[in-house]
């Protein structure tokens, strides 16, 4: 199915997963594969975006917000506060490293931005 945990280059996973549930599947599959991973991430306001993250921990290098045009989109001074509190490294999204394994996780406004964005380079 496409969007979920779909490898789109070597290095690159996207999915379109923006749950726990969700989440818990793909941390699984990375723990397995023994990868951790520059999380490129964002979320709409409504999702539980602080359980997602706590769940993500494990596999998770830093996390790289990308920028998504919607009114829904949660603050993105929030995803800094909860990241910070997990002390989980964070920064902005701005451009693929062939060096790094990455997963683009949120829902299809998330993984279409990142798609127009990779696409362009």
């Amino acid at each position: 199915m496409f969007g979920r945990c779909q490898k789109i280059a070597k290095n690159i996973t996207i999915d379109v997963g923006h749950n726990p549930l969700a989440a818990s599947v793909i941390k699984d599959v990375f723990i397995k594969n023994e990868k951790k991973i520059s999380l490129i991430y964002n979320c709409f306001s409504d999702k539980d975006y602080t359980k997602v993250l706590t769940i993500l921990k494990p596999i998770i290098n830093d996390v790289l917000i990308i920028n998504v045009e919607d009114n829904r989109v949660v603050e993105k001074n929030n995803l800094l506060e909860v990241c910070s509190n997990l002390n989980i490294k964070v920064g902005d999204f701005q451009d693929i490293s062939h060096k790094k394994e990455y997963l683009v996780f949120g829902s299809f406004s998330v993984v279409e931005e990142f798609l127009k964005v990779y696409g362009e380079k």
